[in-house]
């Protein structure tokens, strides 16, 4: 038997649900608390995916400041190393290899540089 019912009042065809009893409610998660602990779990997965792949590079630049004139110099650091590499639109040079408080103070200057 349908659940609607075609009700004929002086030439009119209203169609109507009928009344029925009130279907219970399923007790499980709503849809939408399905879709947040499922994007819940794929943020979780890139994140773990991110971390991992920053994680892996060997290849850091630390430092760089612009000379003008599309040149520059930047402090990189290779597996732990520091160096210091010159650029231009030309070319890149390497123009030395960085101790570790080297690397400090030329980041200190660089800083004090560019504010002045």
């Amino acid at each position: 038997m349908s659940e609607w019912q075609a009700v004929m009042r002086s030439g009119e065809i209203t169609i109507r649900r009928r009344a029925s009893a009130p279907t219970p409610r399923a007790t499980g998660p709503t849809l939408a608390q399905t879709i947040e602990v499922h994007l819940r779990s794929a943020w979780k997965w890139l994140e773990r995916r991110r971390s991992a792949h920053f994680a892996a590079r060997r290849l850091h630049v630390t430092e760089t400041l612009s000379l003008g004139e599309k040149r520059f110099v930047s402090i990189i650091e290779v597996d732990g190393t520091q160096y210091l590499i010159g650029g231009s639109a030309e070319n890149v040079q390497l123009l030395t290899r960085l101790e570790a408080h080297e690397a400090i103070g030329l980041a200190e200057s660089a800083q004090r540089e560019v504010r002045s």
